[in-house]
């Protein structure tokens, strides 16, 4: 886990097979808005972005995360809106997945199910140990 109880994926496999789902944002550019519903999360591969909430108008940096870490998780295993907005701190790297093109991508390879599988117990573990 890092910062705020996010955690960190790290899947051994051929990097020709996730090239599919990769995206580049740049800077300034917002991946998540925070209480919209989300379809797609996203794995960072490079560079950083900036968790954001809006606390009585005003802008808060939660935590800024970078290479490993997923945003958008929670709220697709929840079905709920964001609780947090995500913004590209520098041009960034990341893999887009959402629920129907993961689950295929789990069913054809043994890492990354193990991987999900941890994850999805560790997310869930740690959104009630940190009351997210």
């Amino acid at each position: 886990m890092t910062g705020r109880g996010r955690r960190v994926i790290v899947w051994t496999m051929n990097l020709e097979t996730l090239k599919r789902f990769t995206k580049v944002f740049q800077d300034g550019h917002i991946i998540l808005y925070e209480f919209e519903p989300c379809y797609t999360f996203y794995l960072i591969q490079s560079c950083n972005v900036k968790l954001v909430k809006l606390i009585g108008g005003i802008e808060k940096t939660l935590d800024v995360i970078g290479p490993s870490n997923v945003l958008g998780e929670m709220p697709i295993l929840e079905n709920s809106p964001l609780s947090e907005s995500a913004i590209v701190f520098s041009a960034v790297r990341v893999l887009e997945f959402n629920r129907h093109n993961f689950e295929m991508l789990i069913q054809t390879n043994l890492n990354i199910r193990g991987a999900a599988l941890e994850f999805r117990f560790d997310a869930v573990i740690g959104n009630k140990k940190f009351g997210a």
